[in-house]
C-alpha cells in the first residue's frame, strides 16, 4: 500500500511538472498539487520509499510547498543532493539539480550556482539526446540568476544570447519568465535603472499567472524605487501589501514588506515605515530573510536620530550578509550607505567603528529589542 501511494504521488507530480514545462499547465504548478503535499509527506517519511521515487518527489515538492515554508523546501534540496550521487537515472538527477538550484535562488545563492552548472551539463546531454530544450532552457535560466547575482555580467549575457537561441515560437510566456528575471538582473548589473524599470513593468504585464504577476510586482517596487521613482515605488507597495496581508504568501509579503520599508525610508517617512519593518522583521527568521533586512533596520534607526544602534546594526548587517552568502543589491547598498554615514555623522568616525565592529557579533534574536526600541545603545 505505502509503495504504490509513493509511486502514485511521484507520477502525479512528474506528469503535472511536464505539463508545467511545456506550458499545457496555465494555473501554476503549486496550485494542482497542492492537495497532495501530504501524501508526497507520508511517502518521504517511509524508510523504504525508493531512491528514485523520493528524488522525484523531494524535487518538485520544493515548487509545490510555498516559500513561507522556506526551512523545509531546504531541507527537500538538501535531500535531493544527497540522493544525486546513488541515482542511476540522468534525468532524474537533472531534475533534483535543476529543482534544488531554483530553491537556493532564494537562500544560498553559492550553492544555486553549483547545482545550476551541474544541472546545465546534464540537461546539454538531455537535448543532444531528445531534442527536448525545456529543461537546458530552465537550467541556464537558473544558473543565469544566479550568475547575475555574482555580478558576471558577461557570463549572464551569455547565457541570455543562448537561451534566445533556445526559444521556440510555440513558446508560452511562462518559457519566458527565466529569461526575464535575467534581463532584470542584468540590466541592474549595467547600471542601466530605466532599462532595468522598463523590464519589471513588461513583466507584470506578461505574467503568465496571479501568482508570477505578484512576484513580478515585488520586482517592480524595487526597479521603481533604483529609478528614483520613490513616489511610485511607495504606492505599489501600499497597494500590494494591502493585497497580500490577507493572503497565505507570507514569503512573498515579506518581500512586499520589505520593498515598501525601503521606498518609505528613501522618502525619510519612518513613522510610517517603522510598522512595516515591525511586521517583516517578525517573518524574517521563518523565510530565512533577515540579511535582506538588515540594511534597512539600520537606516530606520538613522533617521530615528539613534546613531548609536544604526552603526551597531550596520555591523549586524555585514556578518548577515557574509553569513548568508549574499551580495547587497542596488537598494540595499544605497540604504547601507546612507545609514553608515548618516551615523558616522553624528558619532565620529573613531566611535562609529568602534559599533559597527560590535554589532558584527551580535544575533538574530538580539535585533528587535535593538531596532524597536526606544533608546539608543
Amino acid at each position: 500500500m505505502r509503495l504504490r501511494l509513493a509511486h502514485a504521488v511521484a507520477s502525479l507530480f512528474a506528469e503535472t511538472w511536464d505539463a508545467y514545462l511545456s506550458g499545457r499547465l496555465t494555473t501554476g504548478l503549486p496550485r494542482p498539487l497542492l492537495l497532495d503535499c501530504d501524501n508526497a509527506r507520508t511517502a518521504l517519511s517511509w524508510a523504504h520509499c525508493p531512491t528514485s521515487v523520493r528524488l522525484q518527489i523531494s524535487a518538485i515538492l520544493q515548487r509545490v510547498l510555498p516559500r513561507s515554508l522556506m526551512s523545509e523546501r531546504l531541507a527537500l534540496a538538501d535531500a535531493c543532493e544527497a540522493m544525486l550521487e546513488v541515482e542511476p537515472s540522468s534525468h532524474l538527477r537533472m531534475v533534483g539539480l535543476l529543482h534544488a538550484a531554483w530553491t537556493w535562488l532564494d537562500s544560498g545563492r553559492h550553492r544555486s550556482r553549483a547545482a545550476g552548472e551541474r544541472a546545465v551539463a546534464l540537461a546539454r546531454d538531455h537535448e543532444r539526446s531528445t531534442g527536448d530544450r525545456r529543461y537546458l532552457y530552465a537550467a541556464l535560466g537558473i544558473l543565469g540568476y544566479a550568475v547575475a547575482s555574482d555580478n558576471e555580467l558577461d557570463m549572464a549575457h551569455a547565457i541570455l544570447a543562448e537561451m534566445r537561441t533556445l526559444e521556440e515560437t510555440s513558446w508560452v510566456p511562462r518559457h519566458m519568465t527565466f529569461y526575464g528575471s535575467i534581463e532584470f538582473a542584468v540590466a541592474g548589473l549595467r547600471g542601466d535603472y530605466s532599462e532595468r524599470l522598463r523590464v519589471a513593468r513588461e513583466r507584470v504585464v506578461r505574467a503568465p499567472d496571479a501568482y508570477d504577476e505578484m512576484i513580478n510586482m515585488i520586482n517592480l517596487i524595487d526597479g521603481e524605487l533604483a529609478a528614483g521613482d520613490l513616489r511610485a515605488a511607495a504606492t505599489t507597495g501600499r497597494a500590494l501589501v494591502d493585497k497580500l496581508a490577507a493572503s497565505r504568501h507570507e514569503y512573498e509579503l515579506t518581500m512586499a514588506r520589505l520593498n515598501l520599508c525601503a521606498a518609505l525610508l528613501a522618502l525619510d517617512a519612518v513613522a510610517e515605515a517603522r510598522p512595516v519593518a515591525e511586521a517583516g522583521w517578525s517573518r524574517a527568521e521563518s523565510v530565512k530573510l533577515q540579511w535582506a533586512w538588515a540594511d534597512y533596520l539600520a537606516l530606520m534607526t538613522a533617521l530615528e536620530q539613534r546613531p548609536a544602534t544604526a552603526a551597531r546594526l550596520c555591523g549586524y548587517s555585514t556578518a548577515a550578509y557574509g553569513q548568508a552568502n549574499e551580495h547587497r543589491e542596488v537598494n540595499e547598498a544605497a540604504a547601507f550607505d546612507r545609514a553608515c554615514r548618516l551615523a558616522a555623522g553624528a558619532l565620529g568616525d573613531v566611535e562609529f567603528e568602534r559599533l559597527q565592529a560590535e554589532g558584527q557579533s551580535l544575533r538574530d534574536e538580539d535585533i528587535e529589542g535593538i531596532a524597536f526600541g526606544s533608546g539608543d545603545a
